[in-house]
């Protein structure tokens, strides 16, 4: 997995054409590059979201169910908080071959880290911050860095399950 982030986005896409704007420092933004094999069957290219979805939703728990809230997914992109309010959104896309012996797809991921509620884009959309995560506000690049490793690590074992059994869903 190699992983690219940002600390602002200005000129973002979301699904179905929709903009998405992250202000400077309060969101943990990235893109990660899956390479796989090309035996991997391409009909389950689809599985890598569901597998960032799943990855993200156990990174996020440990911070919020302290917090007295839950994180569910609402497929096939969306990470709620509650079961009604966006926290994360993720898109997929296929990369350009760089190699006859792999696929790769770019996994593209936004977490709400430390916008105050009164400054999200949406009356659906919410922040670790907004939702009573301290912590975020103090430190969100530390924050991100936190959800971000465990993000990556929970994203490489799904995957290892889905090159070897065919399953996203990883004990």
């Amino acid at each position: 997995l190699t992983t690219i982030i940002a600390d602002q986005q200005s000129a973002g896409r979301g699904r179905l054409g929709r903009a998405w704007v992250a202000p400077d420092g309060q969101a943990l933004l990235a893109s990660t590059i899956v390479s796989l094999p090309t035996s991997f069957p391409t009909e389950m290219l689809g599985w890598l979201v569901h597998a960032c979805a799943l990855s993200v939703r156990d990174a996020l728990s440990p911070r919020l169910s302290p917090l007295s809230h839950s994180v569910s997914l609402k497929w096939p992109n969306d990470v709620l908080v509650d079961g009604a309010r966006k926290i994360c959104g993720i898109l997929a896309q296929l990369a350009p071959a760089s190699s006859p012996f792999t696929t790769s797809a770019i996994l593209g991921y936004g977490i709400n880290i430390a916008q105050p509620a009164g400054t999200l884009p949406t009356a659906h959309a919410t922040s670790l911050f907004a939702q009573g995560d301290t912590l975020a506000g103090e430190d969100p690049t530390g924050v991100s860095h936190r959800l971000l490793s465990a993000i990556l690590a929970g994203l490489d074992e799904r995957i290892r399950a889905l090159i070897a059994h065919g399953d996203a869903a990883s004990s």
